[in-house]
């Protein structure tokens, strides 16, 4: 199970590592916890796409991160469509 969350100020690797195991023991299946803040703009969408809340204390600082998250994740797709594009045309990703 994976599970993704929003920390004001970032706990660190260890603490995290410690919640991951504490969730574990809880839950009786193995977690994979994420920080939304760390992970990548594409992640960032999938998880707000595909994935459920639990809980949410601020529900509008929650709207906001959701929104910055979509536009950063449109901003990247404007970014690279002409190399995709081009991936598309030559039918590679690396070399010639």
């Amino acid at each position: 199970m994976s599970a993704a969350v929003y920390f004001d100020i970032f706990p660190g690797v260890e603490r995290l590592f410690h919640l991951a195991q504490e969730l574990t023991i809880q839950v009786g299946r193995n977690v994979d916890l994420l920080d939304l803040r760390s992970t990548t703009t594409a992640m960032r969408a999938q998880i707000i796409s595909t994935g459920r809340c639990l809980k949410s204390y601020d529900n509008q600082a929650r709207a906001e991160f959701e929104m910055y998250a979509y536009s950063d994740y449109a901003r990247l797709n404007e970014e690279r469509r002409e190399l995709l594009k081009d991936i598309k045309k030559r039918g590679l990703i690396y070399g010639r």
